[in-house]
């Protein structure tokens, strides 16, 4: 991993980044924008960053750059 996966990794991490993710969950209802899936423990609900262009200063930008999506959507998204 090199340092930019390292620092990325660590940062998600972070109280930070968890306030902000839960803050575009509530925004999102806690439901997946793609499929409407509520999270599950084999399918959880997960941030995704729309755009890297505001990374680590998300919370700027937390309506236009994130959304919601249950780990199965943002995989098929990430391939």
């Amino acid at each position: 991993m090199d340092t930019q996966d390292t620092r990325y990794s660590e940062y998600l991490k972070s109280d930070k980044w968890k306030a902000i993710a839960k803050r575009r969950m509530e925004i999102d209802k806690y439901e997946c924008q793609m499929c409407g899936a509520r999270g599950t423990a084999n399918n959880p609900l997960e941030v995704h960053h729309i755009s890297y262009a505001h990374l680590y200063n998300e919370d700027s930008r937390i309506y236009e750059d994130l959304v919601t999506l249950c780990h199965i959507c943002h995989k098929g998204i990430h391939r």
